[in-house]
């Protein structure tokens, strides 16, 4: 899984961009990162099932619920 950059400006929530999009892996911890990093790599298939384009984060704060948060759809309303 590639890396493009990391983001540190919040000590509260170290954030990844990588190649499946954004990362929240919360407050840094190595041991977590490491636990956090290989769960991201066994996800790399996840592109073949999301449009990256509809997904805001994925959430790796709490490792035992890891959370894709999505984009607000806007639901279109047909016209007659």
């Amino acid at each position: 899984m590639k890396i493009q950059r990391v983001n540190w400006m919040d000590a509260n929530n170290l954030i990844l961009h990588t190649d499946l999009g954004v990362v929240h892996c919360g407050e840094y911890d190595r041991d977590k990162l490491v636990s956090q990093l290989g769960k991201l790599d066994r996800m790399r298939q996840l592109s073949k099932y999301l449009d990256s384009a509809n997904v805001r984060y994925l959430d790796f704060r709490d490792l035992s619920s890891t959370k894709v948060k999505f984009r607000s759809l806007t639901l279109v309303t047909p016209t007659n």
